[in-house]
């Protein structure tokens, strides 16, 4: 099948390599993490579901990758109040990923926030086309708003651009209906705050973008 490179196996990267292994989505997985009894551990923990994979924590072997995800550093808690404020914290591991992936060929991903500005400093320090640079995000918040609108009776095809972050344009004008600027703000609002609802809760966002991440990587392969 594929061969998926997950940099940063915590919360969401290791989600992501179980679940696009138990989707069979790829079955040639390359995990690495500088916390390295966390990596033993989720690599233990994956061969003990007994899914038909190879797991290597090679670096090395990040070059062959179909797709690589990024997802390391600090994620947000509830003293951070927005993705932006992790740059000074996550910029150098940022950067330590990029000696990582000098000779890969593959699709990259990144997730780690501030995702906009990390994606486009891999992009840059790497060398690796802009077209195979992938910043996730716009599919979760799109979920998000299509909840919102869920909740309002509102029909349409819910649309996020824009930064993952404070200045996310939702898209109204492909709705089934007008929507007012005071109901607009609201829902601005509403998922703007979308996940520190969760990560006050239960530390952290897991399940929405996991899922969404690892569809995103079946797209790609699938293409």
């Amino acid at each position: 099948m594929a061969r998926l490179a997950v940099i940063g196996v915590g919360r969401i990267g290791g989600e992501v390599a179980y679940l696009a292994s138990a989707m069979g989505i790829a079955d040639d997985l390359v995990l690495y993490d500088s916390a390295q009894d966390l990596l033993r551990a989720q690599v233990l923990d994956l061969r003990h579901t007994g899914l038909d994979m190879e797991i290597s924590m090679d670096t090395r072997d990040i070059s062959a990758a179909d797709v690589c995800i990024f997802s390391a550093g600090l994620p947000r808690n509830p003293s951070i109040k927005t993705r932006a404020d992790l740059l000074e914290a996550n910029l150098p591991a940022t950067g330590e990923v990029a000696a990582l992936l000098n000779d890969f060929t593959g699709i990259l991903i990144t997730v780690t926030n501030p995702m906009d500005i990390n994606n486009y400093y891999l992009c840059a320090k790497t060398g690796i086309p802009r077209e195979r640079c992938i910043g996730f995000g716009g599919q979760l918040d799109s979920a998000r708003f299509g909840l919102a609108l869920q909740d309002r009776n509102i029909s349409g095809f819910p649309f996020v651009l824009g930064e993952h972050g404070e200045h996310q344009v939702p898209v109204f004008s492909r709705l089934g209906k007008k929507v007012g600027v005071r109901q607009r703000d609201e829902i601005l609002s509403e998922l703007k705050g979308a996940s520190m609802e969760v990560i006050k809760g239960k530390g952290g966002t897991v399940f929405g973008p996991a899922l969404h991440l690892t569809q995103l990587v079946r797209m790609i392969l699938m293409n």
